[in-house]
């Protein structure tokens, strides 16, 4: 089943030509995508998160870093409002799209989680690391032997990768909308 991103379609355009500009520089949509979903769900949002998605060092345009945060502010809120964010691509990690499949996706997420990776895993290291597995196994960012027998049981693959959207709320609501005995136990 193919997933658009039409809740912002003119975003996107922009978004998309800006990161074409240098596509040898900067992540494709699909990665920068996975990366404003790791800043919209994180513990707290790193500064400077947007120079992840410039694989030089010349430092990040000042329009398509506001463009980055204005995905993060979207994604957020759909979050915030209950609402599941749509991937940009395809939830099979099979597919191999040229930079716009769940792989690149899930790469620019672990890109995202690893600019603070302590505070992700702050609060109950075990259960973040299940929530992060399928982003983790599919972002090709950690050569594990159990992540590659993982990746070798193809039912299994994919069943992980249609968990990512609600792997994604999972953490979002883990990070900002804590149950109550744990938020009164941090006062």
């Amino acid at each position: 089943m193919a997933q658009e991103t039409a809740d912002y379609p003119s975003l996107r355009k922009a978004l998309s030509a800006s990161l074409s500009r240098s596509p040898d520089s900067l992540f494709s949509f699909v990665e920068a995508h996975g990366l404003a979903t790791a800043m919209a769900v994180a513990p707290s949002v790193t500064d400077g998160w947007q120079d992840q998605a410039n694989l030089e060092e010349d430092g990040m345009d000042p329009e398509l870093a506001g463009q980055l945060e204005q995905l993060r502010q979207r994604l957020a809120s759909q979050l915030g409002f209950g609402e599941s964010i749509t991937l940009p691509c395809r939830l099979d990690p099979f597919l191999d799209d040229e930079g716009n499949d769940l792989c690149a996706w899930c790469f620019g997420f672990i890109s995202g989680v690893l600019l603070d990776e302590e505070s992700w895993y702050a609060g109950d290291e075990e259960a973040m690391a299940h929530r992060l597995l399928p982003m983790l196994l599919f972002s090709g960012l950690d050569d594990d032997e159990a992540l590659d027998a993982l990746w070798q049981d193809e039912g299994m693959a994919r069943q992980l990768a249609r968990a990512i959207p609600e792997m994604v709320e999972e953490l979002f609501l883990y990070f900002h909308a804590p149950d109550e005995g744990s938020a009164s136990s941090e006062d």
